[in-house]
């Protein structure tokens, strides 16, 4: 158990940049938790691989780095495809999701990029619960969560398997 991602896990609420009240309301306080969590983590990890990637020549992936937090979340066929552009816009969908939340809104994805920023934030959000050995409710399993807000497989039958 990590004691560390406990506590941030405990302190994350209302007052936080991308807390959502539509997750909370439907997928009780762990839903939100899960979503400002994963999105701070997915995109401390995007920043990083981002910085790699600018030092190295135009064209080049996360494939190609030592290490990357971000690769084993995204689907693994368009490796290639993730350049440093890539990033940027995964990026910019996630701020652009927290900032939706933080209105009030329902989280409704329109592009492919939205449901993989969605599927990286609670790829994110799972690992620190796990990692935490948090145990949340079921309304709030990250895992549990994105189906309910994408509502359909595609992704997970096109990109993911």
């Amino acid at each position: 158990m990590d004691a560390g991602i406990l506590a941030e896990i405990k302190a994350v609420d209302e007052n936080h940049e991308a807390w959502s009240a539509w997750l909370a309301q439907e997928f009780a306080r762990d839903g939100a938790v899960a979503f400002a969590l994963g999105s701070d983590v997915a995109l401390e990890a995007i920043q990083g691989d981002i910085d790699k990637l600018s030092a190295m020549p135009r064209g080049a992936h996360i494939g190609e780095l030592i290490y990357s937090r971000v690769a084993e979340a995204l689907p693994q066929q368009f490796m290639t495809r993730y350049d440093f552009e890539f990033l940027y816009k995964l990026a910019y969908c996630i701020r652009t999701l927290r900032r939706r939340v933080r209105g009030g809104n329902k989280i409704i994805c329109h592009t492919v990029l939205d449901e993989i920023a969605i599927q990286v934030i609670f790829d994110f959000a799972g690992t620190c619960f796990t990692l935490a050995d948090y145990a949340s409710a079921d309304e709030g399993d990250p895992y549990k969560i994105v189906g309910s807000i994408i509502s359909d497989c595609d992704i997970d039958i096109w990109l993911y398997s």
